[in-house]
C-alpha cells in the first residue's frame, strides 16, 4: 500500500499529485504564514510551504516568522567531522534481505549482525559493553559530508504495547521487530518517491541512517557523548530525510518533538517519511491524537531528565518561546498525519475510522484552514480511481 500512495504521490502524478500535494504556489513557509494557523494554506504547507532556506545552513525562516525562531547560523564543519551513519541494511529487517552474509557478515569476532542482532539492538537504549552498536556505523567523511535520513523514535515501548495472535488485522509484533521492519519500509518508500530507475526492494539497503546510539558513542565518557548531543541539529540539517517510527507516545516524548520541528524548520516536508503501520490500530488511534493535542514541552517526558534542560535551553535558543514551537509541532504534526492517513481511507468506513479524527482534531485546535484543505481530499475516490484496496500492496 505505502509503494502504492508514494508512486501517486510523488511519481505518477494523478489527480491525486495535483489536487493534494502539488501546489502552484509552492513557496517557503514564510511567505505562507506567520504561525497563526488562521494564515496557513495547509496542503502548499505540505507539499512544500513548510521548508524554509531549503538548503540553508540557518534555522531561520524570515523576519516575518520571529514567533517561530531566531536568526541562529549553524556551522556544520565540526558535525561533519564526527558525523557517523548507519547502513540500512544493519539496522532494519525485511524480506528481501536474504542471509546474515549479505549484512556485510560480522561486526567483531562471534558477532554476527543478523536479523537477531538487529531486535536485540531496537531493544533499548543501551550499547553493549564491547560497543557492538556503535560498530554499525562508519564515518561520513569529507567537508560535504552527507546522511540520507535522521531517524526519530521512541526507545522504549507504550505501557500498554501488547504483542496480537497473528490472525488479528491489527496484530502487534514485539516492539523491537515493529521498528525494524518499519524501518525497512520507510525506507522503500524514500527509494520510491524519489523516482530512481533502481528496484526501491534492494537498493533501500545503501540507505546511510542517523540512529542516536549507533551514532554517538555511548561508551566513550559523558564528555565525547555530549559533544554528540549538542549537535543534533546540525546531524539532521546534513540529513536529506526524516524517517519517523510513529508509537503512539512520539508525541510526548520531548527529543522526538524537538527532532521534529527541528527538521521541518529546515527541510522539505516531502522528506519526511512517516511510519505508522506497525503501530497504529483502532485502539491506539485516541492516543495518538490525546498525544498531539496535548503538545508540551514542560510535560514532555525524557529517558533522562538530565537532558531535559538542554533541550528546553535549545527551544530557547532556537525558538521565540515554548507556545510557538508547540503550535508548529501542533499544525505539523495534524497536517502530515492527516495526509498520512489517505492510505487507509479506502472506502467511507475507513475515512470516518482513519482520517476523520484528524479533521476534528484541527477543528478543536481552531487550525479552520487545515481543516477547510483536508476536507477537500477525496481519498475514498482517489483509491477507486488508481484501482487498489488499502491490503493491496
Amino acid at each position: 500500500m505505502r509503494k502504492l500512495v508514494h508512486a501517486m504521490l510523488w511519481t505518477l502524478g494523478g489527480e491525486m499529485r495535483k489536487r493534494f500535494v502539488t501546489s502552484s504556489d509552492s513557496k517557503h513557509l514564510m511567505s505562507l504564514c506567520k504561525l497563526n494557523p488562521a494564515q496557513i494554506r495547509p496542503f502548499p504547507l505540505i507539499s512544500g510551504g513548510i521548508h524554509s532556506m531549503r538548503g540553508s545552513t540557518e534555522l531561520n525562516v524570515s523576519p516575518n516568522l520571529a514567533s517561530i525562531n531566531r536568526k541562529t547560523k549553524l556551522d556544520l564543519a565540526p558535525a561533519r567531522k564526527i558525523v557517523r551513519s548507519v547502513p540500512a541494511i544493519k539496522a532494519a529487517i525485511h524480506e528481501s534481505v536474504a542471509t546474515p552474509a549479505e549484512v556485510s557478515g560480522s561486526l567483531a569476532p562471534g558477532v554476527l549482525c543478523d536479523e537477531t542482532f538487529i531486535k536485540t539492538f531496537w531493544r533499548d537504549n543501551t550499547d553493549t559493553p564491547e560497543g557492538h552498536h556503535f560498530m554499525l556505523s562508519e564515518p561520513c567523511l569529507g567537508t560535504s559530508a552527507q546522511l540520507n535520513c535522521f531517524v526519530s523514535h521512541c526507545w522504549s515501548p507504550p505501557s500498554d504495547w501488547m504483542v496480537g495472535e497473528e490472525e488479528d488485522a491489527y496484530a502487534l509484533l514485539p516492539y523491537e521487530e515493529a521498528k525494524s521492519r518499519e524501518l525497512a519500509e520507510l525506507c522503500i518508500e524514500r527509494m520510491i518517491s524519489m523516482g530512481s530507475d533502481e528496484d526501491p526492494h534492494q537498493a533501500w539497503k545503501r540507505t546511510t541512517l542517523w540512529i542516536d546510539k549507533a551514532s554517538i558513542p555511548q561508551n566513550q565518557g559523558p564528555e565525547i557523548k555530549m559533544k554528540y548531543v549538542l549537535m543534533i541539529e546540525h546531524f539532521i540539517t546534513l540529513s536529506d530525510s526524516l524517517l519517523v517510527l510513529l508509537s503512539h507516545t512520539y508525541f510526548t516524548r520531548l527529543w522526538c518533538i524537538y527532532e521534529w520541528a527541528c527538521f521541518l524548520i529546515s527541510k522539505d516536508p516531502r522528506n519526511i517519511f512517516i511510519g505508522s503501520k506497525y503501530f497504529m490500530t483502532p485502539e491506539s488511534q485516541p492516543k495518538y491524537l490525546a498525544a498531539v493535542r496535548g503538545i508540551s514541552v514542560a510535560k514532555a517526558e525524557c529517558f533522562a531528565e538530565s537532558d531535559r534542560p538542554i533541550l528546553e535551553a535549545k527551544v530557547g535558543q532556537y525558538y521565540r518561546d515554548a507556545a510557538s514551537f508547540e503550535r508548529y509541532v501542533k499544525i505539523t504534526a495534524v497536517a502530515l498525519l492527516a495526509k498520512d492517513m489517505l492510505e487507509f481511507a479506502t472506502d467511507e468506513d475507513d475515512e470516518k475510522r482513519w482520517l476523520l479524527p484528524w479533521v476534528d482534531l484541527a477543528r478543536e485546535l481552531n487550525f479552520h484552514e487545515l481543516v477547510a484543505a483536508i476536507e477537500q481530499a477525496k481519498p475514498v475516490q482517489w483509491h477507486l480511481d488508481f484501482g487498489h484496496g488499502r491490503y493491496a500492496l
